[in-house]
């Protein structure tokens, strides 16, 4: 995953915007209603956050692990040299369809696409073995996840809510 830098005056800046944004009660009857509203909107906050990780900053991290796997595979798997592009292509598409985890990892993906290439295609047993491995990747719902996100937020820690 890449990652992501941020310099100290920018950090800075987040702070202080932030910071001035919050605006404490001066009274001590109105700290509880503030407190309520700086958590539900931590919760928001978390919530939104998670799921934009889950639903754009996932999936465009992944697409771009697939594209340089797919660029690596004679590389990582040296026995896919000299064999049919179109085929490679071909049985690299079937293994993104049904685990894009798997076309990610141009080790895993190469040696599927040459068990594909030995057997002589594909059968069912292959398209098994490939939905096996990517469910054991499934995350939960997402209303799930969400609201998971939020709770962290909010205590500080990790909760299950499935």
């Amino acid at each position: 995953m890449p990652k992501i830098t941020i310099d100290a005056a920018d950090l800075k800046n987040v702070i202080s915007t932030v910071a001035a944004q919050i605006n404490p009660p001066k009274s001590g009857g109105n700290t509880l209603k503030w407190l309520k509203g700086i958590g539900i909107g931590t919760g928001l906050l978390g919530a939104g956050a998670y799921m934009a990780k889950e639903t754009i900053i996932d999936p465009a991290v992944r697409a771009h692990k697939i594209k340089e796997s797919f660029s690596d595979l004679t590389e990582k798997v040296p026995q896919l040299e000299g064999k049919d592009e179109q085929q490679i292509k071909d049985y690299f598409g079937v293994i993104k369809t049904f685990s894009p985890r798997s076309a990610g990892n141009p080790l895993v993906a190469g040696h599927l696409i040459n068990k594909m290439i030995e057997f002589g295609g594909i059968d069912h047993k292959i398209i098994q073995d490939l939905a096996t491995i990517e469910g054991g990747f499934i995350k939960p719902n997402l209303g799930h996840a969400a609201a998971e996100g939020a709770a962290v937020s909010l205590v500080g820690f990790p909760t299950r809510l499935s």
